[in-house]
């Protein structure tokens, strides 16, 4: 399965901590990632934020993995652009970096000519399809940007690796599980779902993704085998409540709503172009200047 399906099997958005709400392609990691809200990619500025903020997650979940491991490692920021560092010499930490990179997902740097081909290769069949895509150099490496939350994206991504690299039975099976068991969760909760049937028979839900509503549901959906440590959701409250407040500074309607574990979701009109603008500025606002924070277990727990 291609990096790109294998992303995203079982899921349909990528989890966001951080001040700006972002859509992406959800990690394949058995513990799913949490989710504050999710914005499908209409215009020209928000494609500029889920290619920085993607990269940014991505580098944000290598860090906690690297932690968790006490893998010393240094967390570089500059410009707003974060990325995770080992030490050259250091031939157990570039391996662990290695192995975690395959761990949750995430695929190689991407410098080298045959990766930006396959990404290339990748957007311009979507683009042939009717779909927008494309591909754009963020930090030190690459970002897709798609509609993740578009079935169709899915199932064009699925025609594009189907010779080369096809579901088995199986997978076809334990996938669309999945799927039905999502479904029937998110509409137990209010939430319109279409699913939508590749000619291969691998189904796929789409949704508003724009709606607090969907995103509380998936938020539960995916906790509802865990429960969120009261830091993060402290934390998370936290972040979240100085958004709406730099929001509604900008003259923008903001709001939380929470799940039934007290966490806070965004609830704004994500189509408002006012809104998008003040995203933006708060955005530019958050690009400090260098810096270079050294994080490792050692520190941490010092």
């Amino acid at each position: 399965m291609s990096r790109f399906r294998r992303a995203l099997a079982g899921a349909v958005v990528v989890a966001v901590t951080g001040p700006l709400p972002v859509v992406g392609p959800a990690h394949a990691d058995p513990r799913p990632m949490d989710v504050d809200h999710v914005v499908r990619i209409s215009d020209e500025d928000s494609c500029t934020i889920f290619g920085e903020e993607h990269a940014r997650i991505e580098q944000e979940l290598l860090h906690e993995r690297m932690l968790e491991q006490g893998v010393p490692h240094v967390v570089e920021i500059t410009d707003g652009t974060m990325e995770v560092v080992v030490d050259e010499d250091d031939e157990e930490a570039r391996a662990a970096l290695h192995r975690i990179r395959g761990e949750i997902g995430m695929s190689p740097p991407h410098d080298d000519e045959e990766t930006r081909k396959e990404m290339q290769r990748t957007a311009d069949h979507l683009v042939s399809r009717g779909l927008r895509a494309r591909v754009r150099e963020v930090g030190s490496g690459l970002a897709l940007e798609v509609d993740w939350s578009d079935a169709d994206v899915l199932i064009a991504l699925e025609e594009l690796d189907w010779e080369q690299d096809p579901m088995s039975p199986q997978e076809i099976r334990e996938h669309n599980e999945q799927e039905e068991e999502k479904v029937a969760f998110l509409r137990q909760r209010g939430v319109t779902v279409e699913v939508k049937t590749s000619s291969h028979g691998v189904r796929y839900a789409e949704m508003d993704l724009d709606d607090v509503t969907t995103t509380i549901a998936l938020h539960e959906f995916e906790h509802r085998d865990e429960t969120l440590s009261p830091e993060h959701v402290e934390k998370r409250n936290r972040d979240l409540e100085e958004l709406v407040a730099r929001l509604r500074a900008k003259g923008v309607r903001a709001d939380l709503r929470s799940s039934s574990d007290g966490a806070a979701h965004l609830d704004v009109d994500l189509k408002d172009l006012r809104v998008k603008a003040a995203m933006a500025e708060i955005r530019r606002e958050d690009r400090g200047p260098e810096r270079l924070l050294f994080l490792t277990r050692e520190f941490q727990e010092n």
